[in-house]
């Protein structure tokens, strides 16, 4: 056998990693050349964000910034709406606070444009155009308005949705969407930003949770203790009197064709002192493969939210959820409760201009002296943008919450005049 001699192998000393000298410092600072092991790595893709996309007068304001970390050059931005690119610029607007976290890289490195003004709720997304062959480089993408609208100044408001989850997973798939771990995220950032949610068809209490953690609600509460919730309140201020009732069915015998529980669930928000009882319901459907149709349970379902819950109640009520097609609850058609969408002085306009996404039967009703200052019935839902979300829109409204009187005390004396018979008049 022959021995075969290898020559050695002579390796130049490389420093070791943290040793090399940085090249930010001194300053000057030494040339960076690619490669060098006392350098940094080049040909790295610019670093920035896309911080806001926010309807403002005469337009929307896209605002961002974005660093090329290899060198000092402002970088190319590319703006696009709904995948179709409609600005291109230099991000050179000053941002000191840029400079601050990348002081070699320095100021000149924001962007703050105004798009034409839109309608619907398109996707915006915003990216970072590289001098190289790199492919450009996406900083984030966000829905136009996808929380709710700021409150007049020194007013004090309530901002309120509502939107029916689909949190059953084989309904969903059944109609064409993913399940509801998919879908949690665009609903959450659909929710995110509001006073208080109602939602609809959640399958589970830990649905409940899980959104109300995903959007940021502190609080929240479920139809049901156990089974099937399907409703359920997120709310930013502290819950209390919850109540949970089961709406009624006319002429249901036996349980035949009669469906599952209509729950009603009902929930007092203390909104910065002000108490407000918010009523999420889910009225009976129509069971199309039977021809069943239960408009007389619908019918009964609101005027038992309305003897039950509205009118006994002495401050403000705001009532929402999904009504399958009744509004007796509305003023105009003898009720007590006002109907956002007719009365909101500001409309937000879907992408065919019309107010609506498909049928309207998810509403928000508040009872006066609330009323409506903008209401939104275009966001998601299977005609509006974004899609994948739900088979409902998300319905949202900016309310005024006015401040209410006291009280006025009983006088139990004129009280007993009025009515003797009273236990506390036989006294």
């Amino acid at each position: 056998m022959l021995a075969v001699l290898c020559p050695a192998v002579v390796t130049a000393a490389v420093p070791a990693l943290g040793s090399a000298p940085d090249c930010d410092v001194p300053k000057p600072p030494p040339v960076c050349r690619k490669n060098d092991p006392g350098g940094e790595p080049r040909g790295r893709a610019p670093v920035g964000e896309l911080e806001s996309v926010v309807s403002v007068a005469g337009g929307v304001r896209v605002r961002g910034w974005v660093i090329d970390p290899d060198g000092t050059a402002a970088v190319g931005v590319r703006i696009s709406v709904s995948g179709v690119v409609k600005k291109t610029l230099t991000a050179s607007e000053n941002r000191p606070d840029v400079a601050a976290a990348h002081p070699r890289q320095g100021a000149d490195h924001g962007f703050d444009v105004l798009l034409a003004a839109m309608k619907g709720h398109p996707r915006i997304c915003v990216q970072a155009v590289d001098k190289g062959p790199r492919e450009p480089v996406t900083l984030g993408c966000q829905v136009l308005s996808a929380g709710p609208p700021a409150a007049p100044a020194g007013q004090a408001t309530l901002s309120v949705a509502t939107l029916n989850i689909l949190g059953n997973d084989d309904t969903a798939r059944a109609g064409g969407l993913p399940g509801f771990d998919v879908r949690i995220s665009p609903m959450a950032a659909a929710l995110r930003g509001f006073d208080v949610v109602g939602l609809q068809e959640v399958a589970d209490a830990s649905e409940a949770e899980r959104l109300a953690h995903a959007a940021g609600f502190p609080y929240h509460t479920v139809g049901s203790a156990a089974g099937v919730p399907d409703q359920a309140i997120l709310s930013r201020h502290p819950l209390s009197d919850v109540r949970r009732l089961e709406g009624p069915k006319p002429g249901c015998v036996l349980g035949i064709n009669c469906g599952g529980p209509v729950w009603i669930l009902a929930a007092t928000a203390d909104v910065h002192g002000q108490p407000v009882r918010i009523v999420n319901t889910h009225l009976s459907g129509d069971y199309a493969p039977q021809k069943l149709d239960r408009t007389a349970w619908r019918a009964a379902q609101a005027k038992y939210v309305k003897d039950v819950l509205v009118t006994p109640y002495r401050g403000h009520v705001v009532v929402v959820g999904d009504f399958n097609g009744d509004d007796s609850l509305v003023i105009a058609k003898g009720g007590p409760l006002l109907d956002a969408a007719d009365t909101a002085p500001s409309v937000f306009p879907g992408p065919d201009g019309q107010p609506h996404c498909g049928d309207r039967i998810d509403l928000i009703l508040p009872r006066p002296p609330m009323k409506a200052l903008s209401y939104d019935g275009v966001y998601g839902g299977p005609y509006c943008p974004p899609a994948g979300m739900s088979d409902h829109p998300r319905v949202a409204a900016v309310l005024t919450l006015p401040k209410l009187a006291a009280p006025k005390p009983v006088n139990p004396e004129a009280l007993c005049a009025l009515r003797p018979r009273i236990p506390a008049c036989l006294r």
